[in-house]
């Protein structure tokens, strides 16, 4: 499994269980690109797992999810996606965060 820094994947394969929990609590649990790509990778990793039937998806500490970081917006202090110029740029991150 990668070594995730923003999201924690625990599986218990003798439940057929998987649970992702969004683990940035200082930040209310917010989207980020990291965030949001590594959370693609690990539900990857587990939709092609034939021991997992369900995915939990919850978050660390007192909120499951503000919604995006708005540190990622233009003029934010790590700006992401949403603060391309390039529209292509800004279509790649949408598509990142449906899946």
């Amino acid at each position: 499994m990668p070594d995730y820094q923003h999201i924690i994947l625990e599986k218990d394969l003798d439940e057929h269980i998987a649970r992702l929990t969004i683990n940035r609590p200082e930040r209310r649990n917010a989207l980020n690109d990291a965030a949001t790509d590594e959370m693609g990778q690990a539900i990857d990793d587990v939709a092609a797992d034939d021991d997992i039937r369900v995915l939990v998806l919850t978050g660390a500490g007192q909120a499951f999810c503000a919604g995006a970081d708005l540190a990622t917006l233009k003029g934010g202090s790590d700006p992401g996606f949403l603060a391309a110029e390039n529209t292509d740029d800004i279509r790649r991150g949408f598509r990142l965060a449906q899946k």
